[in-house]
């Protein structure tokens, strides 16, 4: 019998890459230590920064099965009223479909704490809507909202709760899936709510339809649930001018 060889299929590289793709400043485990998370594509590596300004060698690295798409920083609104968790959070979409939170204790012996988060793949929504485009990830300046737009789930919206008594994983609140606008979604970004306005966000979508720039922008009260306000997601559309096209590349 003839021996055709094995074969095999390989889903990621043998070798990491070595490119960090984030370096993010972060509180991640009490606000007298100066952390700083550097991100790879499927590990983080953790590092504290002294008062001369030279950092130290990685205090401790973290590994994921998946790749890591996204991460931000989550600023706890009240800090100093929950025993519980550090001033900031780390917040990741990893490739798996999850939102993960993270942060982390100790000195000497580092410890990881992680919650995930599913999140859901509608394969209803057409798939053109971010070609070409990394998953984005973004978080208000207060820390009350988290704001996802995904391939596979669209735009995903999150509170966060604000109780004093949360832990790691009672810190999301609600959540909502929004269906955008049919663009190539290059950029989300909350806004800082008005000044007359505090507990407003205010979320702008940019990116290309038809050939052409434009920005469409999301508003709603951060103190109203969620899912009470499904049928109210409808942004206002803003089509930029010649001077102002995006250039893409998918």
């Amino acid at each position: 019998m003839e021996d055709h060889g094995s074969f095999a299929v390989i889903s990621r590289l043998c070798v990491p890459s070595p490119m960090v793709k984030h370096i993010l400043p972060a509180h991640v485990r009490s606000k007298a230590q100066q952390d700083v998370i550097f991100v790879y594509d499927y590990h983080l590596e953790l590092y504290e920064f002294t008062g001369d300004g030279k950092p130290l060698h990685a205090l401790s690295k973290h590994f994921f099965a998946c790749r890591i798409q996204a991460a931000k920083v989550l600023e706890l609104e009240d800090p100093n009223a929950c025993d519980f968790l550090p001033p900031q959070l780390l917040v990741l979409k990893l490739s798996s479909a999850q939102l993960q939170l993270m942060y982390v204790s100790g000195t000497n012996v580092i410890e990881w704490h992680t919650y995930g988060r599913p999140l859901p793949i509608l394969p209803s929504i057409p798939r053109n809507l971010s070609l070409g485009v990394e998953d984005l990830l973004t978080i208000g300046l207060t820390g009350s909202v988290i704001v996802v737009s995904s391939p596979e789930s669209g735009l995903l919206i999150f509170s966060t709760n604000r109780s004093t008594s949360r832990t790691l994983d009672r810190v999301i609140e609600d959540d909502a899936v929004v269906t955008p606008p049919d663009m190539i979604i290059l950029k989300i970004e909350l806004l800082h709510p008005p000044a007359s306005d505090p507990n407003r966000a205010v979320l702008v979508l940019l990116g290309i339809q038809d050939g052409r720039s434009v920005l469409y922008l999301y508003s709603w009260d951060t103190h109203v649930i969620l899912p009470a306000l499904e049928d109210t997601w409808k942004p206002i559309k803003h089509a930029l001018g010649k001077g102002n096209m995006i250039t893409h590349q998918g």
